[in-house]
């Protein structure tokens, strides 16, 4: 699906890219532009990094300037927070136990109807 991503295929609606193998260069950069393609209601896509690319993402934006790439990258370190306030707000304030959070939020959702 890589190739797909970057020869031609046109799907604008794409919001994800999972990365489970190396991928480098200006194909890693085509790849993710490919995800952040506009589209109406869409917002930015999301790229999940099962292999560990970080450093060839790094190694690529070096072609450019701090200015152009200024904000391309995000410290996971930010996102915990987010990923935190998003968690309690998916268990909209069911009882969610602290230890077991899973199970909580499993049991909140197990009986509402599915589409």
């Amino acid at each position: 699906v890589r190739s797909m991503l970057i020869t031609g295929f046109d799907a604008p609606i794409a919001q994800g890219l999972y990365l489970d193998r190396s991928i480098k260069n200006h194909e890693l950069l085509q790849a993710i532009a490919r995800v952040n393609r506009v589209q109406t209601a869409k917002g930015n896509g999301l790229v999940v990094d099962y292999y560990g690319i970080a450093q060839n993402l790094k190694d690529a934006l070096d072609a450019y300037t701090a200015d152009d790439v200024q904000g391309a990258l995000a410290s996971i370190k930010d996102e915990y927070p987010l990923l935190a306030d998003r968690h309690r707000r998916a268990c909209f304030g069911a009882s969610v136990s602290v230890s077991k959070p899973m199970d909580s939020c499993s049991g909140a959702i197990s009986g509402m109807r599915t589409k």
